[in-house]
């Protein structure tokens, strides 16, 4: 056994509830109790529970969790057993009718949970729903986007496309401008950093898959629902703060890897072991190129520092290390 469990004030094993929140927590204790803060000020409505799986922390979160959040569902793992893995544990013991997916590092808005709440209530063919994220100082981040990684998606990524020529045709195929999304629309998969699910689909297509441990588990997720008739949404109305990027920041030799390793995964998954493999390793092996320039240019002319150095090495691992993905 790799975990241990802690039931506080569980409901009653027949009690229904409107939604269960799952946050994976892994050495970001500050985080955390600002997003469980914004999680109980704002939940008025409808009742909830939440659960906070630590993956091995050693920063005292749970002590944290305990002392100051008794009311929390958690569940103390003895290793980092990965983000799927460990959402997944709650989820089995969830009694919501819908299921979040939060990371720590968002801060929930007034009224959002509400608003995503109702938005599945008013859309029954609806499998999973996004919210608008904003970086803290207010302006909109990328958290939704047309089609699954492919080629076109990891090019359009590792040349900056969507940030340089955000409407090129090739471009729009896949990302979404950011000055359209202030409206409803219907896309093919969300960020994870937030992310509600309907338990019935869960139940349907199946937990995420525990091959991929961090990065891509929630993309494989909207795939698995669209291959099943279930759609999946984005709303503005629902705004949530999301600091991003917290695990690439502070482990980048492991992240960086980690995030090159996890596309490869997927495409392999759903388009099997074809020769494309090869040219899709090119193109990400371009994109680590391309981030190092960017980051020996920061360190050197722009006080990148210690940080800049860090992602540097992280970005030459992963060259080292693609061939083998």
């Amino acid at each position: 056994m790799v975990l241990s469990l802690v039931w506080q004030m569980s409901p009653r094993p027949d009690e229904r509830l409107d939604l269960s929140i799952v946050i994976v927590s892994w050495n970001t204790r500050e985080l955390l109790r600002e997003c469980l803060d914004s999680v109980f000020a704002t939940v008025r409505r409808f009742d909830f529970e939440i659960f906070v799986v630590d993956n091995a922390s050693h920063d005292d979160t749970v002590h944290i969790v305990r002392a100051e959040f008794p009311s929390v569902r958690l569940i103390e793992n003895r290793e980092n057993v990965g983000f799927a893995r460990a959402n997944n544990q709650a989820i089995r013991h969830s009694r919501g009718r819908y299921l979040m997916l939060l990371n720590t590092d968002t801060v929930v808005q007034p009224g959002a949970l509400e608003h995503m709440v109702a938005f599945l209530d008013d859309h029954p063919e609806a499998g999973a729903l996004g919210c608008k994220l904003l970086n803290p100082d207010g302006t909109v981040q990328r958290s939704c986007w047309h089609g699954f990684p492919s080629l076109l998606d990891a090019l359009v990524e590792a040349l900056y496309l969507w940030r340089f020529v955000p409407n090129a045709r090739l471009v729009r195929m896949v990302e979404i401008p950011i000055s359209e999304m202030d409206q409803v629309l219907e896309v093919d998969h969300v960020l994870g950093a937030c992310m509600m699910v309907r338990s019935e689909t869960v139940e349907q297509i199946g937990l995420l898959d525990e091959s991929f441990f961090l990065f891509l588990e929630e993309t494989d997720w909207c795939y698995r629902m669209k291959q099943k008739g279930w759609k999946t949404y984005y709303t503005p109305d629902a705004q949530i703060i999301h600091y991003g990027q917290q695990s690439v920041s502070r482990d980048p030799l492991r992240c960086l890897p980690m995030i090159n390793q996890s596309y490869c995964r997927y495409y392999r998954k759903h388009y099997g072991d074809s020769p494309r493999i090869s040219l899709l390793k090119v193109v990400l092996g371009l994109g680590a190129l391309i981030r190092i320039g960017l980051w020996l240019k920061r360190v050197l002319f722009a006080n990148g520092g210690q940080h800049g150095k860090q992602m540097i090495r992280g970005y030459w691992r992963v060259l080292r290390q693609l061939p083998g993905f």
